[in-house]
């Protein structure tokens, strides 16, 4: 299985656009490179799709964020269809912004330098 580095870096024509992928702390990290409207603009996010930390609540998730912004700090990290209520107010903490009108709802964040 390939890392989250690896999939980042490797992003080119005909090399998938989506895999589980390895990361610190998660026992599945299922990514995504995807397209969204956001504030009307198709912007190119990072998707996090299916996550399970080994130890839910010991800051898996941060870690995982803040490494993503510290090596790429143009991405826009778009977490999809979140079910875990609890885990949606824990991203509005985090500087997530929600995104839909009704359950299940989805996140983004740019990183600090605006747009990918």
């Amino acid at each position: 299985m390939e890392t989250l580095k690896q999939f980042i870096t490797n992003r080119k024509p005909g090399y998938p656009a989506n895999a589980y992928v390895s990361y610190p702390g998660f026992d599945d990290l299922y990514v995504r490179h995807g397209y969204h409207n956001i504030d009307g603009e198709l912007v190119d996010t990072l998707d996090l799709t299916n996550l399970k930390a080994s130890c839910p609540g010991n800051g898996a998730f941060s870690n995982l964020v803040d490494w993503i912004f510290a090596n790429y700090p143009k991405t826009v990290i778009y977490v999809e269809n979140v079910l875990n209520p609890r885990f949606g107010d824990k991203l509005i903490r985090m500087g997530f912004t929600k995104i839909g009108v009704r359950h299940p709802f989805s996140y983004f964040k740019r990183g600090n330098n605006g747009n990918s």
